[in-house]
């Protein structure tokens, strides 16, 4: 944010998420910066980069499905992998909390209820 020059208030200057391109192979430079994280953001930086994109064939990203669109999109032979290791930490348990909870229901009979469901049993 910065203030606006003619009436002294605060207006947002910039948007609060940016894209960083690194070079993750070479050195780790910043290749580039935008502003915004949407898949256009992404493609329009593509488009206009000197780099030999079909070259490219890994690209590291977090598990935004923003940036996913935009690899499938721009580079449609790069692989991803992902580089953001809380998130596919938090994914796996998820799944497999999704696992053991219908296991349990199958093996010993129970219904899986939502947490709201399972509260509305012993309050009713």
């Amino acid at each position: 944010m910065a203030p606006e020059p003619r009436n002294g208030t605060w207006e947002l200057a910039a948007d609060q998420w940016h894209t960083g391109f690194v070079d993750a192979n070479g050195n780790g430079g910043l290749l580039g910066q935008v502003e915004g994280r949407a898949p256009s953001d992404v493609l329009a930086w593509l488009a206009t980069t000197p780099l030999q994109c079909t070259q490219i064939r890994y690209v590291p990203v977090d598990m935004s499905t923003s940036y996913r669109a935009a690899i499938r999109t721009g580079l449609p032979q790069a692989t991803l992998v992902v580089d953001d290791h809380f998130h596919v930490a938090r994914h796996a348990n998820k799944m497999l909390n999704i696992v053991r909870r219908r296991t349990t229901a199958t093996l010993r009979g129970r219904e899986d209820l939502t947490e709201k469901q399972f509260r509305q049993m012993w309050t009713h």
